[in-house]
């Protein structure tokens, strides 16, 4: 997986990645492993404002177009809302640093392409 990618892609992809601010993770003692698998959000608890700027950063850096990219799909809101025991929350797809790898191989964000690629486990 990781063998068949560019070793300066990933290096730069994982450099991106440990700059989320997963402090709280870290203090609860959860040792963060950066794989082609680790979730942004369910593994380095990535969501709202600090999503996008993420986000907004990746397809800079990694000079990807936003294709068929919707923020809502992977990404929850920020923060605690008042009413959220009363609100329904959106149920988001996920979104693994393998995927952004092949985002960034290609040069633009394909939801399906990179879904499938996801199901299958199959990043390179």
């Amino acid at each position: 997986m990781v063998a068949a990618a560019p070793s300066d892609l990933w290096k730069d992809l994982v450099q991106l990645a440990s700059s989320i601010d997963s402090v709280g993770l870290r203090k609860l003692g959860k040792q963060i492993d950066y794989t082609p698998h680790t979730d942004l959000v369910k593994d380095l608890g990535l969501t709202g404002d600090d999503a996008f700027h993420f986000m907004e950063n990746f397809a800079s850096r990694f000079h990807v177009a936003p294709g068929d990219y919707r923020p809502s799909d992977y990404f929850g809101a920020e923060g605690l809302w008042l009413l959220s025991p009363f609100k329904k929350s959106k149920r988001t797809r996920p979104i693994t640093l393998g995927m952004l790898l092949l985002a960034a191989k290609a040069g633009v964000w394909d939801a399906q392409r990179l879904q499938q690629a996801h199901e299958q486990k199959q990043y390179g």
